[in-house]
């Protein structure tokens, strides 16, 4: 097991260990497979609602314009002609699905190998699942967000949460939720059921709660016996402040 320390948001101050298996913060890098899995969440996110008209969608006579011969001109059908203004559209898109095929664990090992890239590199975070500050106002977001070096100009951060903390019920009474929605520039929000490899790849850190935390498991961890969330026991090993400082007594 792989033991990760879950730190309080907004102090940063540890306050438990996370126990989760081994395997899944410590993939062994596979650029191939991320490519594949970012490729398929791209194609799944295309809407492809592109369409145009074909001759028989167009609405006018089916008549033929003028003679075969004798006028001088080009031959010419009706007006639905894709050649003439207001006809249609020859071999124009229409409504179609750009989504492709991915095996369920290929996608669960580009999950495990992108988490694994930002472990190792220290960008990845475990909170708790309680996140709120003071007061709903900006500047104290900002605040933090320049203490901990969370925002721009070191890259956007992303908080990755459980879904219940979404809920119109909970959001409206969360001063974090309310002052995140103004700082686009420095942290974006995301549920969990949304969280995508190529947010895991894209931002410069990665927060995410214990709730969330589980939720991955259950999801990409591929391995029976590893479904299970990860267990919490208090961090009462760490010193305090004072005690680095000073020394032990």
């Amino acid at each position: 097991m792989l033991h990760l320390t879950r730190y309080k948001f907004p102090s940063l101050e540890p306050t438990s260990i996370l126990q989760v298996p081994k395997h899944f913060l410590q993939e062994r890098f596979r650029r191939d497979i991320l490519h594949r899995a970012v490729v398929y969440e791209a194609d799944a996110d295309r809407q492809g609602t592109a369409s145009t008209k074909r001759r028989s969608e167009i609405n006018c006579s089916g008549k033929k314009l003028y003679r075969q011969k004798g006028t001088g001109y080009a031959r010419v059908g009706d007006a639905s002609s894709p050649i003439r203004k207001g006809g249609a559209v020859a071999h124009g898109p229409k409504p179609r699905d750009f989504s492709t095929k991915l095996q369920s664990q290929v996608y669960d090992m580009a999950m495990r190998v992108a988490l694994s890239y930002r472990f190792a590199k220290n960008d990845l975070m475990v909170i708790e699942d309680r996140i709120d500050i003071p007061l709903a106002q900006s500047r104290v977001l900002q605040e933090i967000i320049l203490q901990h070096q969370l925002g721009h100009p070191y890259g956007r951060s992303l908080f990755v949460l459980h879904d219940e903390f979404f809920e119109p019920t909970n959001a409206k009474q969360n001063n974090f939720y309310k002052a995140a929605s103004t700082q686009g520039k420095h942290l974006q929000l995301c549920s969990v059921s949304e969280f995508q490899i190529r947010d895991a790849l894209k931002y410069g850190k990665l927060f995410i709660d214990s709730k969330a935390m589980s939720t991955l498991l259950e999801k990409h961890a591929r391995r029976p016996s590893l479904f299970a969330p990860p267990t919490t026991s208090t961090a009462t090993s760490y010193p305090s402040a004072s005690t680095v400082a000073n020394g032990p007594q």
